[in-house]
This record gives C-alpha cells, structure tokens and sequence, in this order.
C-alpha cells in the first residue's frame, strides 16, 4: 500500500491551535491588567467592569478552545499512523492518502484501490457516543456535558456531516478524470473508544481495531457494483490511479542540488 501524508495541514493545524491559545491569553491578560487596582485596595470604576468583562468572556473560551486541541495534537497518537498500522498488508494496488486539502476543504483519510474510493473520517473522542439518523441528517452526541463538547479537547462535532463533504469533494475528483460512476463509500472511524450506540447512521461506524474488517466488506461490495455494471466504466486502471495520485499528493520538498566536487590539480 501506498502512503501519502500531508504533513503540512498538520502543522497548520498545530499552529491555528496555538495561536488560538495566545489570542486567549492576550484577551485574559487584558481583562487582569484593567481589575489590577484591585489587588492594591483601589475602588474599581464602573467602567473597567465593563471593559473587563467582554476581554474575559471571549478570552476564557478561545484560551480553552486553543488549549485543548493543542493538547489533543500532542500528545493522542496521530489518526493517520494508526490507520496505517490497521489498514498495513493491502497490495500496492492501494494508495492511503491522509489530509487531502482542496478548495479549503479536508478529506481527512482516502483509500484509493481498483474498484472505487473509501472515504474516512477519524474521531478521537473518548465518549461513549451515539448517532440517531433523523429528517434533517445524523445527530451525534456525546457523553460528556456541552461545555466539554464545545471547548474541551475532543470536540465530537458531527462527522456524518464532514463526511458528506469529503465524499462530494472526493467524487468531484473523479468526476474531473471522467470517472464519476466509480464506487465512493464512507467510513467513520473512532481510534480512542469502543463505547457507541449507534442507534442509526447514514454511515458504518467501527473502531479503530474493526477498520481493516469494515474496509474488506465495503471493498467487496465496491467490487460487486463494479462487476454489476460491467466493469470498466466504474473501476480504476493503473493509469487512473496514477492520475489521481498525482493529483491529491501532497507537494514533495525540491531536492537540494548536490555541491559539486572540486578535484585538486597535482
């Protein structure tokens, strides 16, 4: 199998987490320096408990916010390693791409084989969680209380919906070589928790350790629509995965030339 990382949407993201985190610093540092005649027995105007307050509010939340991903990107292992490691023994036939980036948007993990694509979105939740399918789309919950789901470190967000994306953007790669008939799938992965009850969802949910299983049968089924429709209009030649290998990989650093030997004269 074939492995393409974009190293550098991970970096952004390391950086956006920290920055986030100075910004609530800075609006903190505020809030303290205009209550600091406090700490000397000065009176307080009224004011500064106006001024202060709107730099503590927001500060709180994007301090918080910046924090926990920050702490998620450092120290949980990385979601692309360990799909790597669960999906490791598939042939060369296969190319994983990890943080696709295309027109601001992310296909988090891409699985691109002869017979179609299979899209993944990652969680690293701890949870349990749950998923209830409904008129207006998946609605996914948490067990943990709101303010943990909205600034603490593992925001569950809806990856129902992240997927939808990443699946249209992904057929509209497709769509561009001329291939938009080619079996898509969808997949969302959990790598930090086993607990869910998925009462119902638009989209197979397993565990990190359930992955290569899960990845085999939408495989196999991608395979089947293939030899349903006749073959070649909805499968990927050689040619087509090279195409769009080249098309989503992320740029490769130039190669530095080499100095040139310089031999002494006798």
């Amino acid at each position: 199998m074939n492995v393409f990382t974009n190293e550098a949407y991970y970096l952004d993201q390391f950086k956006r987490a920290q920055r986030l985190q100075r910004i609530g610093m800075g609006l903190l540092a505020v809030a303290i320096l205009v209550n600091c005649p406090v700490l000397f027995g000065a009176a307080l105007p009224w004011w500064a408990i106006l001024v202060a307050y709107p730099f503590l509010i927001s500060g709180w939340p994007v301090f918080t916010i910046g924090s926990g991903r920050l702490r998620r990107l450092k120290n949980n292992p990385r979601p692309d390693g360990l799909l790597n490691t669960e999906l490791k023994g598939l042939n060369n036939k296969y190319s994983l791409h990890h943080f696709v980036v295309r027109d601001g948007k992310v296909i988090k993990h891409l699985l691109l084989g002869p017979a179609g694509c299979v899209v993944m979105e990652s969680r690293d939740t701890p949870g349990p969680v749950n998923c209830v399918s409904g008129p207006n789309g998946d609605r996914w919950t948490a067990g943990t209380g709101i303010v943990s789901r909205i600034y603490g470190p593992r925001g569950l967000g809806n990856p129902s919906a992240d997927l939808d994306q990443a699946v249209a953007e992904t057929r509209a790669i497709l769509a561009q070589l001329g291939k938009k008939d080619v079996p898509v799938n969808g997949l969302i992965v959990f790598t930090q928790q086993k607990d869910m009850e998925i009462t119902s969802c638009s989209y197979p949910v397993v565990p990190l350790d359930e992955t290569r299983e899960a990845v085999r049968s939408l495989v196999a089924e991608q395979y089947s629509q293939v030899e349903e429709a006749g073959g070649a209009p909805v499968s990927l030649t050689t040619e087509d995965r090279r195409r769009i290998n080249a098309l989503i990989a992320p740029p490769q650093p130039a190669a530095q030339p080499k100095a040139a030997s310089v031999q002494k004269k006798a």
